[in-house]
């Protein structure tokens, strides 16, 4: 009885193993799925199109720089004499500070220029007595004497082009400047008025000679503009008188500045102001 039961339980135990192999699957094994090649690349094209959208939004939504800058108006310091231009900037309104913190100026500010008489020519000598042996000989500096540049509009491309302003940028007045006192370095010959006279032996002897030979008379001149302005000031202009013809003379500037308070006080005593 016991030898039939056990044969019993081993014929189950296999009939239940065959049957369990039967119905269990066979596991298939895990692999790691790896992109193709062709994936890759649209990937990569598609990061660089991204990169580029994104950088294309930056430039857009990065607003304009309205200030103007450079080594010289970041100095703030007027007048400004722009010497291959001619002409003396005397005020730029609106200041301001650029996006990379340098002190400039809003480009479609408002600013002030003031001309030469005689920069561009057509001064006029007079002579009292002989041409070579003179009593007395007169450069006349009036206002109406040539400026250089004599016409609005090019005064105006100059402050954008020196100045890189724009076109919107009003030129508020353009005034020539007035000769009030004078003097000759090295020279007793000094007055005022606008007509630099050479009275003295030296200068009517060596000076008007040498003139005469081409050779350039060093000159001062003070004054201010021809026009009321605010915060009007007096300036000073070193210069040479360069002869153009017989009877004819331009000036050469070689520098402009604005006399501070003590010297304008000691012009105003001088030139009795």
């Amino acid at each position: 009885m016991k030898l039939l039961l056990g044969i019993y339980c081993i014929l189950s135990l296999a009939a239940c193993t065959y049957v369990t192999a039967l119905i269990e699957p066979e596991e298939e094994p895990i692999t790691e799925h790896q992109p193709t090649p062709h994936n890759k690349e649209v990937t990569t094209d598609n990061n660089n199109d991204e990169n580029h959208n994104s950088e294309s939004l930056r430039d857009m939504e990065k607003p304009e720089d309205k200030c103007t800058s450079s080594s010289t108006l970041e100095k703030g310091e007027f007048p400004l004499f722009l010497p291959e231009q001619k002409i003396v900037v005397t005020r730029i309104i609106k200041d301001c500070v650029t996006f990379s913190g340098e002190k400039g100026f809003e480009k479609d500010s408002p600013w002030m220029a003031m001309g030469i008489p005689c920069t561009g020519g057509g001064g006029k000598i007079d002579i009292k007595g002989h041409r070579y042996s003179p009593k007395l000989v007169s450069f006349i500096f009036a206002t109406d004497c040539a400026m250089q540049p004599s016409v609005i509009s090019e005064v105006k491309n100059i402050g954008q082009k020196s100045l890189g302003l724009t076109e919107k940028a009003q030129l508020l007045a353009y005034n020539p400047f007035v000769v009030q006192y004078w003097e000759i370095p090295g020279l007793q010959d000094a007055d005022v008025g606008f007509t630099v006279d050479l009275r003295s032996i030296e200068s009517k002897q060596r000076v008007w000679k040498n003139f005469l030979e081409n050779d350039p008379i060093p000159v001062l001149l003070y004054g201010r503009e021809n026009a009321w302005v605010i915060g009007g000031k007096f300036y000073y202009i070193q210069g040479e008188i360069v002869r153009t013809g017989d009877l004819s003379f331009r000036i050469d500037v070689k520098e402009v500045k604005a006399l501070d308070d003590q010297n304008s006080n000691k012009l105003r005593q001088t030139a009795k102001l």
